[in-house]
């Protein structure tokens, strides 16, 4: 499944996702967009999933209407010693992803 991280999440998450074909917003020539630029890209290149730890773009954005999911991480942090224990929750959304849909882990 095609997964896009967010600019503010650390790259070396890709590693923890290895099961799926992980890019970054960095890696796509896409960082400093706004969040309502960015997700017309994510749509526009066929990514499944959007993985971000901005809870409020759900707010600021229609998700329900896109081809693909958002999922927001929720951490003490964006460091990765704090992500990786929501790795397992995250690797299930992934699963059960719905285009449209919105999951906040936890």
């Amino acid at each position: 499944m095609r997964v896009l991280l967010d600019e503010c999440l650390p790259a070396g998450l890709r590693r923890e996702l290895s099961a799926h074909d992980v890019t970054t917003v960095q890696r796509m020539g896409w960082a400093g967009k706004s969040n309502g630029a960015l997700l017309s890209l994510v749509e526009q290149a066929g990514f499944a999933v959007f993985v971000t730890v901005d809870r409020g773009i759900v707010f600021q954005q229609r998700v329900r209407d896109r081809s693909f999911a958002v999922i927001a991480l929720r951490a003490p942090s964006n460091d990765i010693a704090d992500l990786r224990p929501l790795m397992p929750a995250l690797l299930a959304a992934l699963l059960l992803r719905q285009p449209g849909q919105f999951v906040q882990i936890p």
